[in-house]
């Protein structure tokens, strides 16, 4: 059976993309295997994984309490 080789990305995003998901996948298949064969390493790589993905959600914790702030001084006002 021969290998065929992977279809090129039609643009340039699409190509970044498809390398950020393969390294994405790489690194999580890396620190499964590491928690599995070294279970001491199971608190930095789980603390690790914590701090990433709150630094991943801050803008959409902040995007809502700005729109629940803006909510509240439009329609909250009691005069």
């Amino acid at each position: 059976m021969s290998s065929e080789p992977a279809p090129v990305a039609s643009t340039k995003t699409t190509q970044v993309m498809a390398e950020t998901t393969d390294t994405v996948f790489r690194w999580a298949w890396l620190s499964v295997l590491l928690v599995l064969v070294f279970p001491s390493m199971r608190a930095p790589i789980t603390g690790f994984l914590k701090a990433f993905f709150y630094i991943l959600s801050l803008p959409l914790e902040l995007a809502h309490k700005h729109l629940t702030m803006l909510y509240n001084r439009k329609y909250n006002n009691e005069e």
